[in-house]
C-alpha cells in the first residue's frame, strides 16, 4: 500500500464499531486532493450524533468539515470560533486573480467599484530565467488583488465589467474566497516578524568545490560513522560492554577451575649405582671375553662398596646365581647380574635385573658405560638422570579449554552480527542511496564501512585481551600467544566483515536480519567445536599426511565460513599454552606457527577468504549499485509507434512537451530530460499460486496496478508504474508532479533518482544519459517521502557531514551548517537527533540535506507533507530562494494544489502512470 492508502485504512479502522467519540490526528496527511475530499465527505456524513475531534495542518480541511476551529500558538489558545466569525473578526479578504499584461488598467476598473482594493505581489513565485516551454505565447501574466470581505455585494457589477473586457485588456479571471490558512500564517508569524526585523540572515550559497578522492572521502565518512556507533547504546552494550563482562566472568571461572586441577611436578633425579648401596651386584666372568680390559678392580671401582673394604660385586656364573636365588633368603638383594662380550668394536652386555628395583637397569648400564670409558683411559664420566612427565588430569583441562574457546568464539559472533545488520539497514533506509546521490563513490562508502567496523570490532577483541590479562588466564596468558592472536585478528576481522557485507545483499527486508546474522555467526562455530571435541581431533597430529589433509580441510572451511577460523585458532593456541605450562614446551614464534599446529594454516585460509569475498563484494556491488542496463529494454518500432499514437491522441501540451524534449537531442540545453520513460516492477511476491497463474495469463492490465505479463524485454510478470513519460526541466525552473495516491509520482522520482531502473526510455542530466554514467558522477539533491536520516546523528552533524564529504573543509562545513540552521530557524534543534525532532523539522532537515548534496538539480518528493501552514510557507521560501540563487532545475511531487500553484513554474498531472496535462498553473486553470 502507498502512504495515502495506509491513511485511508487507519481512518476506516477508527470508524469501525459506530463509536460516539472519534479522535483523528491529521487523518488526511499524504492524501491526494481527490482522496482528501472523499474523506471530508465521509466525515461530514458520519458526524451526525457523534463528537469528532480532529487535528490538521490543512486549513481548508478545518474550514470545510469543522464546525468550530481552535488555533494553538506556543501551547496557548490564540483564537476559537466558526469560520465566518474568525474571518470577519480578523478582517480577512477575497483574492481576485486576473490574467493580464495591463495590470494598471485592470486595477483602475476594480477601484471604480471597490476603492479599498489592495494589489498583492506574488513573492513566492519562482522567476524562470528561460521560458522555453510548450505553452502558447498568448498566455499572460497573472496578477492578484485583495478585496475586503464586506464588499462582496459589489462583486456582481465588477464581474460584469471584467467580462466585457475579456480579450481586450485581460484573458481570464478567478475569485478565491478568504482562507483560514492566511489567518493561521498571520497569527503564527507575529513573533517571527519582530525577530526578522532585528537581523537579516541569508541562505548560504553552495559553491562547486573539488571533491575529495575515493580514499579521503571514505576517511571523512568514517569519522561520522564512528560517532553513530558510539552513540548507539544497544551496540555499546551488546557489542562491547556485554562481551567484556561475559569474557571476564567466564575466563575467571575457567581459570579457577584450571588452577585447582591436581598437578604433580616431578623433579629431576640422578640415576647411578649409588642408589643401591649395601646391595649386591654380580659380574659373570665365566661367560665374558672382556676380562683382560674389564678387570675386577675396574668393575669394583664403578660399583659402591658395602663397607669401606668389602666389595658389593660377586663373580658367580649364571647357573650359580640361579641356585643362589633358590636357596638363600637372608642375603642382601642382588640388583643385577651382567656379562659382557666384545666383537670388533662392539660391546654386547647381557643383563639380568631385579625388576622390583625401579632404577636397577639404568643404574647398571650407567656403571658399565663408565667402566668402558675407564678401560679406554677416558677420564670423562656419563651422568644419567630421570624426570617423569608432569602429571595432570588432561580431561579436566580439555573440558575447560573447550568451554573457554566456545564462549570467546560465540561472543565474537554476537558482536560481529551488528555490522552486517547495519549494512542492510543503510541500504533499506535509502541512506546509502542518499550518499550515492551526493557523489560518494561506492568504493569510498565501503572503505568507510570496513574501516569503521574494523576499528570497533578490534575494540571487542581488545576486551578479550583485557579479560585475559585481568584474569591471568593460564592457557593464553603469554605475550607471544596474544601477539599471534592480534596479528591473526587483523586478517580475520577484515575477512569476516567483508563476508557480512556480501550476505547483506541477500536481504530484501530489514526485519529479522539480526537473528539470521547471529545464527550464521554462531551455529557453524558450535558445530565445528563439538565435532572436534567428540571426534578426538583436539590434539595435534604428527603424521605428515594427516597434517596435509587437515590443512586442506581448514582452508576449505575458512573459504566457506571465515568466522570459524578464530574459534580454531583459539583452540590451537590454548593447547600450546597448556603444553607450555604442563610440559614446559617452548613457545617461540617459530614453534607457534609450525605447520603441525595449524596456526599458519589459519592465517593462509583466512587471508584467501578475505581476497575471495572482497572480489565477490566487488561483483555484488557492481551488479546492484553501479549503473547498468540490466532489465532496460530498447524501444522497438512497434512500441515507438504505439507511444506516438498515444501522444497524438492525448493532450496537445503533453505532445508539444515531447517534441520540445526530442528537439533538444543535439543541443542538450535542457538540464533534466525524461524521454519515453517507462518503469515496471518485476520483483513480485505472489501470495497464492492462483494469483501467479492469473497474472501470467493476463497480457495487458485492464486496471492500473494489476499484475500482468510484461510486453517488454524478458516478458516476466510485472506491474506498470509509469508509462511513456516525457518532459524537460529548464534552469531555474520548479516542475511540479501532481496526481492521486498510487498514480506513479514516487515511482517516477525513484526512477529519476536511480533508486530503481527504468524499463524503457532515457533520463538525461546535462545531456548525459544516466545509463552511461560512471559510478556516482551525477550528483543530485534528493528529498524522498520517507526520512533518510541516521538515527544517532544530530541535525547539525547531518548538514555538516554532507558538506564535508562534498569537498568543503571541516571549518567551512561547520560555518555553512550554522548558516543553514540560522536561516531555517533551527537553532533550538541543532543538537537533537531525528527521534527528538518533530515531523516538520525532520522534513526541513531532509530538504537541507538535498540542498547540500546538489544545488543545481533537486528532486523533492512531497517535501512539505505533514507541515503546518506557516512552516510550509517558510519552506517554500527556502526552496524558492535556493532555486533562484543557484539556478536549480527542480522536480517536485506534491498533493498540495496551493503549493504547486505558488511554487511551480509548470505542473504535470499524472494519472495511472501517464501524463494527462502539462503547463503553468495559470495556463491549466484557464484551459480547464
Amino acid at each position: 500500500l502507498s502512504g495515502g492508502q495506509k491513511r485511508k485504512l487507519c481512518i476506516g479502522l477508527a470508524l469501525i464499531g459506530n463509536p460516539k467519540y472519534v479522535f483523528l490526528d491529521e487523518p488526511t496527511t499524504g492524501l491526494d486532493p481527490l482522496s482528501r475530499r472523499k474523506i471530508w465527505s465521509l466525515l461530514l456524513k458520519k458526524k451526525k450524533d457523534r463528537v469528532i475531534f480532529i487535528t490538521t495542518h490543512y486549513m481548508d480541511e478545518a474550514d470545510i468539515i469543522a464546525d468550530r476551529k481552535l488555533i494553538l500558538k506556543d501551547g496557548s489558545v490564540r483564537c476559537v470560533g466558526s469560520s465566518l466569525y474568525l474571518k470577519n473578526h480578523f478582517n480577512m479578504k477575497y483574492c481576485l486573480e486576473v490574467e493580464t499584461n495591463d495590470a494598471n488598467s485592470v486595477e483602475n476598473i476594480i477601484k471604480q467599484y471597490i476603492p479599498e482594493v489592495e494589489y498583492v505581489d506574488n513573492k513566492t513565485k519562482i522567476m524562470n530565467e528561460k521560458n522555453n516551454t510548450s505553452e502558447s505565447d498568448s498566455v499572460k501574466s497573472c496578477h492578484t488583488w485583495r478585496l475586503p470581505i464586506n464588499t462582496s455585494n459589489l462583486f456582481p457589477p465588477l464581474f460584469r465589467e471584467l467580462e466585457s473586457q475579456k480579450d481586450r485588456i485581460l484573458n481570464e479571471y478567478s475569485l478565491n474566497a478568504p482562507m483560514l490558512e492566511e489567518l493561521f500564517i498571520s497569527l503564527d508569524r507575529e513573533k517571527d516578524i519582530k525577530e526578522e526585523t532585528k537581523s537579516s540572515i541569508h541562505l548560504p550559497n553552495i559553491e562547486t568545490v573539488k571533491r575529495p578522492n575515493y580514499i579521503m572521502a571514505g576517511l571523512r565518512l568514517t569519522t561520522y560513522r564512528l560517532r553513530i556507533y558510539l552513540r548507539n547504546k544497544l551496540f555499546l552494550l551488546v557489542g562491547i560492554l556485554l562481551p567484556f563482562i561475559i569474557f571476564l566472568g567466564i575466563l575467571y571461572t575457567i581459570n579457577e577451575s584450571i588452577e585447582k586441577t591436581p598437578f604433580t611436578d616431578f623433579k629431576k633425579k640422578e640415576i647411578s649405582s649409588e642408589l643401591y648401596k649395601n646391595q649386591q651386584w654380580n659380574y659373570d666372568i665365566l661367560h665374558s671375553n672382556i676380562n683382560d680390559t674389564f678387570t675386577n678392580s675396574l668393575i669394583e671401582q664403578e660399583f659402591p662398596k658395602i663397607d669401606s673394604t668389602m666389595s658389593s660385586v660377586d663373580y658367580y656364573s649364571e647357573s650359580d646365581m640361579n641356585s643362589i636365588g633358590q636357596s638363600v633368603y637372608q642375603e642382601p638383594y642382588y640388583v643385577s647380574s651382567f656379562t659382557g662380550l666384545r666383537h670388533m668394536n662392539e660391546y654386547v652386555f647381557r643383563v639380568f635385573y631385579n625388576d622390583s628395583m625401579v632404577h636397577s637397569l639404568p643404574a647398571t648400564m650407567n656403571s658399565i658405560s663408565n667402566a668402558i670409558l675407564a678401560a679406554n683411559n677416558i677420564n670423562d664420566t656419563i651422568h644419567t638422570s630421570s624426570q617423569p612427565f608432569n602429571h595432570v588430569n588432561l580431561s579436566e583441562i580439555s573440558s575447560s579449554s573447550f568451554l573457554a574457546t566456545l564462549f570467546i568464539s560465540v561472543g565474537i559472533g554476537f558482536a560481529l552480527s551488528f555490522y552486517g545488520v547495519t549494512a542492510v539497514h543503510e541500504k533499506k533506509a535509502k541512506l546509502f542511496k542518499q550518499l550515492q546521490l551526493n557523489g560518494v563513490a561506492n568504493i569510498s562508502y565501503w572503505i568507510s564501512v570496513l574501516l569503521c567496523d574494523f576499528i570497533l570490532f578490534l575494540v571487542t577483541f581488545m576486551s578479550i585481551v583485557l579479560a585475559i590479562i585481568i584474569t591471568k588466564f593460564t592457557p593464553l596468558y603469554n605475550i607471544k600467544i596474544i601477539i599471534t592472536m592480534l596479528l591473526y585478528f587483523v586478517v580475520y576481522g577484515f575477512a569476516c566483515l567483508v563476508f557480512q557485507y556480501c550476505i547483506s545483499f541477500m536481504f530484501k527486508r530489514e526485519n529479522k536480519t539480526y537473528i539470521f546474522y547471529v545464527l550464521i555467526n554462531t551455529v557453524p562455530i558450535l558445530f565445528i567445536l563439538y565435532y572436534f571435541e567428540t571426534s578426538g581431533l583436539n590434539t595435534f597430529s604428527e603424521n605428515d599426511e594427516a597434517i596435509q589433509l587437515e590443512s586442506l580441510s581448514d582452508i576449505v572451511i575458512d573459504l566457506i565460513v571465515p568466522n570459524i577460523g578464530f574459534a580454531r585458532l583459539i583452540k590451537n593456541v590454548m593447547i600450546l599454552g597448556m603444553r607450555h605450562k604442563v610440559f614446559k614446551y617452548e613457545l617461540s614464534f617459530k614453534n607457534i606457527i609450525s605447520t603441525k599446529h595449524m596456526i599458519s594454516v589459519e592465517f593462509v585460509g583466512t587471508f584467501i577468504s578475505f581476497l575471495l569475498y572482497s572480489l565477490w563484494l566487488r561483483r555484488l556491488n557492481k551488479k546492484h549499485n553501479n549503473p547498468n542496463r540490466d532489465g532496460v529494454c530498447e524501444i522497438t518500432n512497434e512500441i515507438a509507434t504505439r507511444f506516438k499514437k498515444e501522444l497524438n491522441e492525448g493532450d496537445s501540451d503533453v505532445l508539444n512537451e515531447y517534441k520540445r524534449v526530442k528537439n533538444d537531442d543535439i543541443a542538450h540545453t535542457i538540464p533534466i530530460k525524461l524521454v519515453n520513460l517507462t518503469t515496471e516492477y518485476i520483483n513480485i511476491d505472489f501470495k497464492t499460486y492462483d494469483e501467479m497463474i492469473t497474472s501470467i495469463r493476463r497480457k495487458n492490465a485492464s486496471k492500473y496496478g494489476e499484475y500482468h505479463l510484461s510486453e517488454f524485454g524478458s516478458k516476466r510478470v510485472a506491474m506498470t508504474a509509469v508509462t511513456n513519460v516525457s518532459f524537460g526541466v529548464d534552469k531555474c525552473e520548479c516542475f511540479g508532479i501532481l496526481g492521486p495516491n498510487g498514480s506513479g509520482k514516487s515511482s517516477l522520482l525513484n526512477t529519476t533518482s536511480f533508486t530503481i531502473n527504468q524499463t524503457l526510455g532515457h533520463i538525461y542530466y546535462d545531456g548525459k544519459d544516466t545509463l552511461d554514467r560512471k559510478g556516482n558522477e551525477i550528483a543530485l539533491g534528493y528529498c524522498p517521502q520517507e526520512d533518510t536520516l541516521w538515527d544517532h546523528m544530530t541535525l547539525f552533524e547531518h548538514i555538516e557531514m554532507f558538506l564535508y564529504i562534498r569537498g568543503y573543509s571541516k571549518s567551512q562545513s561547520k560555518k555553512l551548517a550554522n548558516q543553514f540552521i540560522d536561516y531555517c530557524r533551527l537553532r533550538p534543534h541543532k543538537n537533537k537527533i531525528p527521534s527528538e525532532l518533530s515531523g516538520g523539522t525532520r522534513r526541513k532537515l531532509n530538504i537541507l540535506v538535498a540542498l547540500c548534496c546538489s544545488s543545481t538539480k533537486l528532486l523533492l518528493d512531497e517535501p512539505t507533507a505533514g507541515m503546518d501552514p506557516s512552516t510550509r510557507r517558510y519552506v517554500w521560501d527556502i526552496i524558492k530562494t535556493s532555486i533562484q540563487s543557484n539556478k536549480a532545475s527542480t522536480i517536485m511531487s506534491t498533493h498540495s494544489m496551493e503549493e504547486a500553484e505558488l511554487l511551480c513554474n509548470r505542473i504535470a498531472i499524472i494519472v495511472n502512470g501517464k501524463l494527462h496535462c502539462i503547463g503553468s498553473p495559470e495556463h491549466l486553470k484557464m484551459k480547464y
